[in-house]
């Protein structure tokens, strides 16, 4: 008898899933009635798996790490060649500086999506911030405040962000 956890109900859980997704999505429901059909729907399935394995497992909120969204070899909600997405968990419990350097780009924005929380995707825009409204140095570094006391420049406040 295996001991038993909630690390292993929970991939038990995400096994099941996958079982499903694969019984459903990847199947006639879907129009998909050949093998080279289900082999066509695993690819976007590992893709979406591989970003919520990377964006998501393991954040903290209280010590965000960009990270890609889209990369060379891992495509999710489209492919944009011009822009390079990158995505952190935020509390509005919490204040935090975000340095870096525009490296030669044309543009810089961030956004503060709001209703995010257990995997939904974003229900509004908390705020927005580009480059236009933040200080860049003639190396092109730059700084922006998210929540914490409010500045006149470079800074969005967090409510309900995530």
């Amino acid at each position: 008898m295996s001991i038993q956890t909630e690390s292993r109900a929970a991939l038990g859980e995400l096994i099941a899933l996958l079982q499903e997704v694969d019984e459903h999505w990847s199947g006639p429901e879907w129009n998909l009635n050949s093998a080279e059909d289900i082999v066509g729907s695993h690819r976007p399935l590992m893709h979406i798996l591989e970003a919520g394995l990377v964006g998501y497992f393991e954040q903290d909120a209280g010590k965000p790490d960009f990270r890609r969204i889209v990369t060379p070899s891992r495509k999710l909600t489209g492919d944009n060649p011009d822009a390079i997405y990158f995505d952190a968990p935020l509390s509005p419990d919490h204040a935090y500086i975000v340095r870096g350097t525009m490296n030669g780009a044309v543009y810089f924005s961030l956004t503060i999506e709001e209703g995010v929380e257990d995997g939904h995707i974003a229900k509004t825009t908390g705020g927005v911030i580009n480059d236009t409204d933040m200080e860049i140095d003639s190396n092109g570094h730059f700084t922006v405040y998210l929540g914490g006391s409010q500045r006149d420049k470079g800074w969005l406040p967090l409510t309900a962000a995530a």
